[in-house]
């Protein structure tokens, strides 16, 4: 009864749209439609000096991850990644918070594997965007499937690549080699050499990077978002 009152039914992504179908719904399939939802970037974003203030060397490359610490996110997998190059040269900045409980789970595990002077705890941030702006490349993890997560294009926004996991709808905007790098979920030893590509190459990180920006403005920005949004409405 529900769906025979919609005029549209739209979802955030293909990835979203497949798994709804999969459960055969009586609805038709021309009221269905996709939109990836996008993010809002302000005009005056200044970066923070990420080096500056968390004391990191001007030659090290900072490595990113921003949102919530849980397992869903692949931190396991992450730290991982980062003890199998921990003689590379690169800090790895995590923003956000988790559980008491998770945090101390980290902690003990980064002390364990012999990363502590590789990682750095920075808690919750906001705003967040001038933080990412100040990063060299960003990370996305993910163990689990996400609809459209938003922190992979707020790092192409600011023209930094990022390496993310192929099993959500990121992978319908991040492509391998393109603008960013794809990796398996869970597999610390693909996320560990596509972070240590970015690492080692600067050219890499700018040719994804620049990609990536001018990718984020030509379809996925808030401006394309809002007039798709008004498209359906008016049709």
């Amino acid at each position: 009864w529900l769906y025979s009152q919609l005029d549209r039914l739209i979802f955030e992504s293909q990835i979203s749209t497949d798994m709804f179908l999969s459960r055969n719904p009586t609805i038709d399939p021309n009221k269905l439609g996709i939109v990836h939802t996008s993010i809002v970037v302000p005009e005056n974003t200044v970066p923070v000096d990420v080096r500056k203030e968390f004391n990191i060397s001007e030659t090290s490359t900072v490595a990113m991850f921003h949102g919530r610490l849980d397992p869903e996110k692949g931190i396991d997998t992450l730290m991982d990644a980062v003890e199998q190059i921990k003689e590379k040269d690169f800090k790895l900045v995590l923003i956000g918070k988790g559980s008491d409980e998770y945090t101390e789970h980290l902690k003990a595990s980064v002390k364990s594997k012999g990363i502590a002077e590789k990682i750095i705890f920075a808690g919750f941030r906001h705003p967040v965007l001038p933080y990412v702006a100040g990063a060299d490349f960003g990370i996305l993890a993910s163990t689990v499937r996400e609809g459209c997560p938003l922190s992979p294009q707020e790092y192409m926004s600011q023209g930094h690549p990022v390496v993310v996991t192929n099993n959500g709808g990121q992978r319908e905007y991040v492509e391998d080699g393109h603008n960013g790098l794809l990796v398996e979920p869970g597999n610390a030893k693909q996320l560990a050499e596509a972070m240590g590509r970015l690492i080692d190459d600067t050219q890499l990180r700018q040719k994804l990077g620049q990609q990536a920006k001018t990718d984020f403005d030509d379809h996925l920005n808030y401006e394309h978002y809002y007039a798709k949004i008004c498209r359906i409405y008016k049709n």
